[in-house]
């Protein structure tokens, strides 16, 4: 692992260009092949099969595809008045919707014969609201489909919880990608980079990140400051405010600053400082100083692989907040 960090590091560039040409071709890929989740019905001389080619010959299109709206009471009984009311209205609007045929109401006597069961609960506490679709079972209108999940949602509040199933939906929801794990994966993906390039912005933030310790993160300044420019001190850097600065820095990110330092420099200087442990300001660049260390020695003909340790040296075990 060290060796292949020590190449990544030297070769940075060709790190980020590979990585940039596979995330670009995967998107393209994803976009050609669509979503994850495909439906296929009948293996070729199975019983299954020659039944749906049976059926095929007498309802012209096959089945059509029949989605079930499920609502529950959150409180007292799915026959309350207001409660009937509000999955009546729901009925009526979804039955009106393009590429529905019907929508059954589950307290009239045709709701038993599409479900095959009494589409109210016995304990009173939830009902299925069944619905026909103008698309076949083995090739829904996912279109449709989704407004029909969008318009039976709409009524889900306090008293009644809709949630929904199907074939149609069950191919939507299990092709959707959430794109939480994709934003934390950039967002993760962004700070490696900063660091891989050496980007004092970069450091600063993996010094952050890796501030997981005991003191944490302090910091003094003013808090709405704009900031352009990051200094970065690893180790005991509180008495290099004037000259952070001096070069043009809006904030130092360092560690162990001393009471007097900060105090006198900060009234002196415009500047904030974020105070971290000790250990944290230091490790983000190790990674670099193994990687310099190791291509040092190779041009003196000396082969040498660095590792670097991820154990945290902080002496600091314990932190009670001040509030």
């Amino acid at each position: 692992m060290g060796l292949i960090a020590g190449w990544c590091l030297r070769y940075r560039w060709i790190v980020v260009g590979t990585w940039l040409i596979v995330l670009v071709a995967g998107g393209v890929l994803a976009g050609h092949e669509g979503a994850r989740y495909h439906q296929a019905f009948g293996v070729a001389g199975t019983d299954s099969q020659l039944a749906t080619d049976a059926l095929a010959t007498v309802v012209p299109g096959g089945l059509p595809d029949t989605e079930m709206i499920v609502v529950r009471a959150r409180d007292g009984d799915i026959n309350a008045p207001a409660v009937r009311q509000r999955i009546a209205a729901m009925t009526a609007r979804v039955a009106r919707l393009p590429g529905v045929a019907t929508a059954i109401d589950p307290y009239g006597p045709a709701g038993s014969l599409l479900l095959g069961v009494e589409p109210v609960a016995r304990d009173g506490h939830a009902a299925i609201v069944g619905v026909v679709m103008k698309g076949a079972a083995t090739s829904p209108d996912l279109a449709a489909v989704r407004r029909l999940i969008t318009t039976a949602r709409a009524y889900d509040g306090p008293d009644l919880q809709v949630e929904m199933s199907g074939i149609g939906t069950t191919m939507i929801v299990q092709g959707d990608i959430s794109v939480t794990p994709i934003a934390l994966a950039v967002a993760a993906a962004t700070i490696i980079l900063c660091l891989v390039v050496r980007a004092p912005g970069g450091i600063a933030v993996c010094a952050l990140v890796a501030a997981a310790t005991a003191g944490g993160v302090r910091a003094t300044g003013a808090a709405d400051r704009l900031v352009r420019r990051v200094a970065v001190c690893g180790g005991s850097g509180g008495e290099l405010v004037g000259a952070a600065r001096a070069a043009g820095a809006d904030v130092l990110v360092t560690a162990d600053g001393r009471h007097h330092y900060v105090l006198d420099a900060v009234g002196e200087h415009p500047i904030a400082v974020v105070d971290v442990a000790h250990w944290a300001s230091e490790w983000p660049w190790l990674a670099h100083a193994a990687a310099r260390l190791e291509a040092g020695l190779r041009t003196r003909g000396r082969t040498v692989s660095a590792s670097v340790s991820a154990i945290v040296t902080d002496p600091w075990r314990l932190h009670v907040p001040s509030r």
